[in-house]
């Protein structure tokens, strides 16, 4: 087996440990070379600051009123919509965070699960420019965690993820 010369100092006992070094070692010198292209526009929207804040407040909202509904169906969730922060206690997952970040023009989640996202708005959708998911995807399968454990019916989130519901919005202010 050859090795690389620049390699060759980092694997010396045996081929496992060759190998991984040779692969930290190649991730190091090009991170680029193992990804696939995106399958996504990473360019978040060009809204302004007005339009950011009508819909991250109607998003929020939306979030809120499914959450409400599932405490309906589950009381032990707790949810709570304060000055564009959403606190979310949802057993046994945890307690999420969702909250509204103006200056990027963004919304922050922040799981027990899945650790802290930021979501642009991209093509009319919260989407994380780091996997592509929607908020509404993230939301969902986290949701699902807990209503398929106790046979409730799933959690929609109607609204966040719909093309009709931001040019709903967009229409708003003149371009």
């Amino acid at each position: 087996m050859k090795v690389f010369a620049p390699f060759a100092r980092q694997a010396f006992n045996t081929r496992s440990l060759l190998l991984r070094s040779t692969t930290s070692a190649l991730y190091q010198r090009s991170p680029m070379r193992f990804t696939q292209p995106c399958a996504y526009s990473t360019k978040p929207d060009n809204i302004s600051t007005e339009q950011y804040h009508k819909l991250s407040d109607e998003t929020l909202e939306i979030i809120l009123d499914s959450y409400e509904k599932l405490g309906e169906r589950y009381p032990a969730v707790d949810v709570e919509l304060s000055q564009g922060v959403l606190s979310l206690d949802l057993p046994p997952n945890g307690s999420y965070v969702i909250n509204k970040q103006p200056a990027n023009k963004q919304i922050w989640f922040s799981s027990p699960l899945s650790g802290p996202k930021r979501f642009d708005l991209v093509n009319g959708k919260w989407t994380s420019l780091r996997d592509g998911l929607s908020l509404g995807d993230d939301l969902r399968t986290e949701t699902k965690i807990v209503t398929d454990s106790l046979n409730l019916e799933p959690v929609l989130f109607e609204g966040i993820d719909d093309d009709a519901w931001f040019h709903e919005f967009r229409s708003l202010w003149p371009q």
